[in-house]
This record gives C-alpha cells, structure tokens and sequence, in this order.
C-alpha cells in the first residue's frame, strides 16, 4: 500500500512539473494563455480602395468591425484580430453601396480574421507592423465581381501601423508591404477599370474602443 502511495505522489508531482514548464514555455514564447477583450473599430475619415494598375477607385463612408485584442504585457502577435467588419455609405443613395464611378457592394471576409502582427519598435507611441488575412468581394452597380486577395487565393498583407496616442489602426499608412492583387472577375467587368492581376490597395484609420497600448 505504502508503495502505491508513493508511486501516486510521484505522478502528481511529475505532471504538476509538467504543468508549470508548459506555462512558463508558453509565457516566455508570448503563445497560448493570452488574455484577450473585445474590440471595436469604427473609422474615421473615408475607407478607400484602388486599383494600382487602371487608377479605378471608390471610397466607403461608414465601416465598423469587431474583433479581440491581446492585453498581456508584452502582447503576443498578433496583438488583435478583426473577426467582423462592414462597408458602406448609407447616404450614396444606393442601397448603402459605396460610392465610385459606380456604386459599389464590398464584403470583407473575416472567416480568417484579419490579424494585426507587429514588425518593430514603438518609435513615438506609433507601432509598425502589417495587417494580414486581407481577402474582399466587390459587386458593382454594373453588376461587376470582383474578387481581391493574396498570392494563391489567401488573404492579403498590407502595410499598417498602430498609433497608441490615438488609439488607431492605420491601414496602408505608410503605403509600403502590398500583396493585394484582384483574383477573379466576371465578364461584366470593364477591362478599363479592373483585371485579373492588377495591384489593389485599402486606406483607412480605426479607431479602437477599448483603447489598447502596445508595448513594445
């Protein structure tokens, strides 16, 4: 009995070490074990869009998205992904359609969030990094599909900053890491204004409620 006391005690005490390293692995490696919080976005200033290659391009005046933020200190990467986000313009007098040369219909998809990864150094409360995940579908008044993303058909990465001060997500500001190509097209589509390949780019600022610092 005393034996298969001791045998019992020996297993505890090796899966409770065997807890305590794989919490401490997970917190040295910044993986796992995050506490995280809701967030909202909701922008300020017009979200913009463009083709790179024909100049085409129409903004949306209202975008709200919802997501979760890491709030451990330091955060792990990503520091928030956005689960939900919509675009429209409730006063273009199309439906809520977003407003270009035609009206426009654009659906962000979230089902792989979009996630925002620090690439350095807070310098002056602004933390750069890239928001990737980035995938859209555009349905036009002409009735026109679109179809942008990432190389293969996964979801984009666009340059962005986080700026502490203002608490705000910054897509594209400053214009530099791009992958964003349109995938497909319809034969609705004028060649004028979009194509299979060409660069396609997103603009805007977010600010984020809750706040959050990122500390890095």
């Amino acid at each position: 009995m005393k034996q298969s006391v001791r045998k019992s005690m020996v297993g505890v005490v090796a899966a409770t070490s065997v807890l305590a390293l794989t919490t401490a692995t997970a917190h040295a490696t910044g993986q796992g074990l995050t506490t995280t919080q809701d967030i909202t976005l909701t922008n300020s200033g017009n979200v913009s869009f463009r083709d790179n290659a024909t100049g085409w391009g129409f903004g949306c005046t209202n975008s709200i998205g919802t997501g979760t933020a890491d709030v451990d200190a330091p955060q792990a990467s990503p520091v928030f992904r956005i689960t939900s986000l919509t675009l429209t313009s409730p006063y273009s007098g199309w439906n809520g359609r977003c407003e270009g040369f035609f009206p426009q219909q654009v659906t962000a998809d979230t089902t792989t969030p979009w996630a925002f990864n620090v690439t350095g150094s807070t310098v002056s409360y602004v933390t750069p990094g890239t928001l990737t995940g980035v995938k859209l579908t555009i349905v036009g008044g002409d009735a026109c599909h679109v179809v942008v993303g990432g190389p293969g058909g996964a979801g984009g990465t666009l340059s962005a900053n986080y700026s502490n001060s203002a608490h705000s997500l910054n897509i594209n500001r400053p214009v530099g890491t791009n992958n964003l190509t349109v995938q497909s097209v319809d034969n609705n589509c004028d060649p004028t204004f979009v194509n299979v390949g060409d660069a396609f780019s997103m603009f805007g600022t977010y600010p984020i409620n809750p706040r959050i610092t990122i500390i890095r």
